[in-house]
């Protein structure tokens, strides 16, 4: 029995601002399901980090604060993050994206309208059962302006002229 069809995870419906969700790879396979708008609180930082693998089966349909009886963007949690607008009302509606870094460390697959927006790194294959239904968009601040832990390591080297010679 494949862990995929042991052990699951999954989420309908998350939450969508200045999210970094860290999803543990403990022999369980990860699924979005439905409509999900997720940022990164930090602009250069991962909206998602996964340990393991992860399907996306997004519905594309909006993401309405009147379907789930929330307002999901009130005071001090704007939309868009940190300069969009906040209110009070029940009546707003998101569209049904990923928005900042992806990093999956095993396999991801997506299927239904997935749109992600900045970039995604994936440790195994990537793949997509329907292709005309993805809409990945490349944001460059990632290169520019990696988040910690993905740059390469700097090579530390001694300034010769910070050396003192000291005799007792």
């Amino acid at each position: 029995m494949s862990r995929r069809s042991h052990r699951s995870r999954s989420s309908r419906r998350a939450p969508q601002f200045g999210l970094i969700a860290a999803l543990a790879g403990l022999g369980l396979y990860a699924v979005l399901v439905g409509q999900v708008n997720w940022q990164p609180a930090v602009a250069n930082y991962p909206a998602l980090l996964v340990q393991g693998s992860i399907n996306f089966l997004f519905t594309g349909d909006p993401l309405e604060e009147g379907t789930s009886g929330v307002n999901l963007n009130p005071s001090g949690t704007p939309y868009p993050y940190p300069d969009g607008t906040a209110d009070t009302d029940q009546t707003d509606s998101y569209p049904s994206a990923v928005s900042g870094l992806v990093y999956v460390s095993d396999e991801l697959s997506a299927r239904g309208s997935s749109k992600i927006t900045g970039a995604v790194v994936v440790g195994g294959m990537f793949t997509s059962q329907q292709l005309q239904a993805l809409t990945l968009s490349y944001d460059s601040t990632y290169l520019s302006d990696p988040p910690p832990g993905f740059l390469a390591p700097v090579k530390m080297k001694i300034d010769p002229a910070t050396w003192k010679h000291v005799v007792d």
